[in-house]
């Protein structure tokens, strides 16, 4: 399968007012694209997990949360 990409925005859970668009994610894939591999911000393992980021907003363990993504 080849790996899908998205770009999200959001903003650091430490601090709210700094804010990143664009950030290149990428879900499922078992291939590494070493052509994008040095751009990427974070690996999803499926479409499910980046919308569960994004809906769970600050409840999930990571450093950030996903205001919006899109296809890349």
């Amino acid at each position: 399968m080849k790996n899908k990409y998205y770009h999200i925005s959001g903003y650091w859970k430490d601090e709210p007012s700094d804010t990143f668009t664009d950030y290149l994610v990428t879900i499922g894939g078992d291939e590494v694209d070493k052509d994008w591999d040095d751009e990427l911000f974070f690996y999803f393992s499926n479409l499910g997990e980046l919308e569960e980021a994004k809906a769970m907003s600050e409840g999930t363990c990571h450093d950030f949360v996903i205001t919006e993504y899109s296809p890349a």
